[in-house]
């Protein structure tokens, strides 16, 4: 068993499939009816894994990327690069690959893309599979990079995250501590109230949490690329994120 974006990995990889023709008529300059650039996000069933988490950044010059990170599994990502086109007739999105047969998406909403088969059409599955659009609040975030020094999971008790929540709360983790506090929005500037930290004693880690809240109190800019969201004060990078791991699905049968 194996969705279909996994199907896409195991072509290209084995480099076996007919390659489709790609044209750039009207269809690559169609406006697909959400903002560029966008990230989608989402699950996919995966036979020995807990899932394959699929990251789709599609640009404003008609390039994308399409991350695929097995769950649980110590191998590296696999990523595919190419166009990508809009058929405005059929609201759907197309990945072109030199490598084998395009990747089809439904668009559901400005929010949404469901996962079609090779040749366009709807899966016949138990369940829809679709990507989400990334967004500020969609997931929770984990710290991997402050001040462009990368952050080890080793080098605090448990991950330093936040989570952009409903009605302008966040909440999180310093690596040792819970913080909480609220946060406004005014197009990509971002402001965060002063936070609130419970005081615990930290094993280890007391430099890393004493560094991300002081980053935290200079953020003034943020913006999202490719699935990572990236924290700027004073015009300089101060923390890095990546989506914190969702619920894996359960495997899908084809």
């Amino acid at each position: 068993m194996r969705g279909p974006l996994l199907g896409f990995a195991a072509c290209v990889a084995a480099a076996a499939c007919i390659i489709g023709t790609t044209s750039a008529g009207a269809t690559a300059s169609a406006a697909p009816g959400f903002a560029l650039p966008a990230t989608f996000s989402g699950l996919e069933p995966c036979a020995d894994c807990p899932g394959i988490r699929a990251t789709l950044a599609l640009a404003a010059d008609h390039s994308y990327v399409l991350t695929l990170h097995y769950l649980e599994r110590d191998v590296p990502d696999v990523v595919y690069t190419g166009p990508w086109s809009y058929d405005v007739g059929t609201s759907k999105v197309k990945l072109s690959s030199p490598y084998g047969a395009p990747q089809y998406f439904l668009v559901v909403d400005p929010r949404t893309l469901r996962v079609l088969d090779r040749s366009g059409n709807e899966l016949s599955t138990r369940a829809p599979q679709t990507l989400t659009l990334v967004s500020l609040g969609s997931n929770p975030w984990t710290l991997v990079e402050l001040r462009g020094q990368r952050v080890s999971s080793s080098a605090t008790q448990q991950p330093v995250s936040l989570d952009f929540e409903p009605g302008g709360r966040i909440s999180g983790s310093t690596g040792c501590n819970q913080l909480t506090g609220s946060y406004t929005l005014k197009g990509n500037e971002l402001h965060l109230s002063p936070l609130a930290t419970t005081r615990m004693m930290c094993a280890s880690g007391a430099d890393v949490e004493a560094a991300f809240l002081k980053a935290l109190g200079e953020v003034q800019i943020y913006n999202l690329d490719n699935g990572r969201l990236n924290l700027y004060g004073g015009g300089f990078p101060l923390l890095r994120f990546k989506a914190a791991p969702l619920t894996p699905v359960n495997a899908i049968e084809h």
